[in-house]
């Protein structure tokens, strides 16, 4: 399964074989104070939500944390 989704600045592309892979695009010019993402799941099945755990930051706003680490959003 393949799909791809806009709204405004940012794209989400999503290949969905048997993991889910994400690919984000965003606008350059929407870029400014952007200091990563945060994805959440929806169960619908199970009805419940969280937040996935693990975290991509950027080398200008890397905080330097130890692989172990988990930001909690």
């Amino acid at each position: 399964m393949r799909n791809k989704k806009t709204n405004g600045a940012i794209a989400v592309r999503t290949i969905a074989p048997f993991v889910v892979l994400l690919g984000f695009d965003l606008a350059e010019s929407s870029c400014a104070g952007v200091l990563g993402f945060a994805i959440e799941r929806i169960d619908r099945t199970e009805d419940e939500r969280y937040w996935l755990k693990g975290f991509r930051t950027f080398e200008e706003t890397d905080p330097s944390l130890p692989p172990v680490a988990w930001f909690r959003c």
